[in-house]
């Protein structure tokens, strides 16, 4: 008698409509001038942050994300920046749970990805008394879409993000933390984290 070829149709139970919650979608914007939102160097900035603030429901704390990311610096020159356009940068960021998915050979800070180096704009004045002597603009301009999304198992307990720009075969961009390259390359990172 259960078995459905010989059930009536009209006895099956009825279509169940259930609601599912939407996927959530958040960012978290980390911003160099904001001095007091980080410690250490500007290079090697531990951000803090509070994700129970962003994220409500505890249960959404548990779930998987894709995390993007983009990375924008002020325009400045290649005089008084210390970026060049002769090396490769990259962007590890620690959410406090190691980066699993993400392998470098001979490594320690495996990168979430690659960041651009742009010159796009008018030349800046190196002398603005001598008009014909001007240096090109150069700043960092990552968008989310320069990199695949990084996999993130949850978000529990993450209070600290650590954003560490390198260069590629050394170490920390402006490992000195000289004042003058920091002020001529101030960023915002914005991290945008798909539930999954």
């Amino acid at each position: 008698m259960d078995d459905p070829e010989n059930q009536n149709p009209e006895q099956y139970p009825k279509m169940r409509i259930c609601s599912m919650p939407m996927k959530k979608r958040f960012q978290v914007c980390m911003d160099s001038h904001a001095t007091a939102s980080y410690s250490g160097p500007q290079f090697d900035a531990r951000f803090t942050v509070e994700m129970n603030k962003i994220v409500r429901e505890a249960w959404r704390l548990k779930k998987s994300y894709m995390m993007t990311f983009s990375f924008l610096s002020r325009s400045s020159t290649f005089a008084v920046s210390g970026i060049t356009s002769t090396k490769i940068y990259k962007l590890h960021i620690d959410l406090g749970k190691g980066t699993p998915t993400i392998y470098q050979y001979n490594a320690i800070r495996a990168p979430a990805g690659t960041i651009r180096t742009s010159t796009d704009g008018v030349g800046v004045y190196v002398n603005p008394a001598a008009s014909a002597s001007f240096d090109i603009p150069v700043y960092f301009n990552c968008r989310p879409n320069d990199n695949p999304p990084v996999y993130v198992q949850d978000l529990i307990n993450i209070n600290v993000i650590n954003l560490n720009l390198t260069e590629s075969g050394g170490g920390t961009f402006n490992v000195a933390d000289d004042a003058t390259i920091n002020t001529n390359t101030k960023y915002v990172c914005c991290l945008t984290f798909e539930e999954i």
